[in-house]
C-alpha cells in the first residue's frame, strides 16, 4: 500500500521516516546517483528511499534498485549499518522537519558498466 501524497505530507511532519540506502560496489568503486528531489537535490547519494508497509527492508532495497537504475538485482544484499538524519527540506517542498532513519545495505556486482 502506498500512502497518498496529502496524507504522507502530514505523516512526515510528525514521525520518523524509515528508509533504505544501498551501496552497490564493483571492485573498489561505489555507485552514487544524482538526487533529483529534496532533500539534497543535486547531490550524489546512494540509491535509496522509503520502506513501504508490508515490505521488508531488503525488499524495499531491491525495489529501489529497480526503480532508480532499472536493474533487477538478484545478488546478496548485506545490512551494514544505519544512520539517522534530519533535514529542513523534503520532496513536497513543505516547511517541516524531515527526519529519517536509514538501513544501509551493501551489494557487490560484477556486471554493471
Amino acid at each position: 500500500m502506498i500512502i497518498p501524497d496529502d496524507l504522507y505530507k502530514e505523516i512526515i511532519s510528525c514521525t520518523v521516516n524509515l528508509c533504505v540506502d544501498i551501496f552497490l560496489q564493483k571492485e573498489e568503486k561505489y555507485l552514487l546517483i544524482k538526487r533529483t528531489q529534496e532533500p539534497l537535490k543535486g547531490d550524489f547519494w546512494p540509491i535509496g528511499g522509503r520502506i513501504h508497509k508490508g515490505e521488508t527492508a531488503e525488499q524495499a532495497a531491491r525495489r529501489k534498485i529497480k526503480e532508480e537504475i532499472g536493474i533487477d538485482y538478484s545478488g546478496k544484499l548485506t545490512a551494514i549499518g544505519y544512520y539517522e538524519d534530519q533535514y529542513t527540506a523534503n520532496s513536497f517542498l513543505t516547511e517541516t522537519q524531515y527526519h529519517t532513519l536509514s538501513i544501509v545495505f551493501l551489494g557487490v556486482v560484477d556486471n554493471i558498466q
